[in-house]
C-alpha cells in the first residue's frame, strides 16, 4: 500500500478531501469500521485484529505499515 492509496481511502470514506498527512483524520464510528474493513481487504497478510485503533493521522498509518513491511512509498 502506498501513500496515495491511504489518502484516497480516507477521502472516499469521509466524503471530503483527506487532510495533510500530519493532521488528525476525524471519523465517525461507522467510518472507522469502513476504514478497517477496507484496509484489511487492501493489505495482504493483515488481519482486522492487527490494525491499530488509536491512529490519528495518515502518518500514523504509514508508520504502522512500515513496521509491518507493507508500505510501498
Amino acid at each position: 500500500m502506498n501513500l496515495e492509496q491511504i489518502r484516497s481511502l480516507v477521502t472516499v470514506i469521509t466524503g471530503r478531501e483527506c487532510p495533510p498527512n500530519d493532521q488528525e483524520v476525524v471519523l465517525t464510528s461507522l467510518q472507522q469500521l469502513e476504514f478497517i474493513f477496507a484496509f484489511e481487504d487492501l493489505v495482504d497478510g493483515v488481519n482486522i485484529e492487527d490494525i491499530p485503533s488509536d491512529w490519528k493521522c495518515v502518518d500514523d498509518v504509514v508508520k504502522w505499515l512500515e513496521e509491518k513491511g507493507e508500505f510501498d512509498g
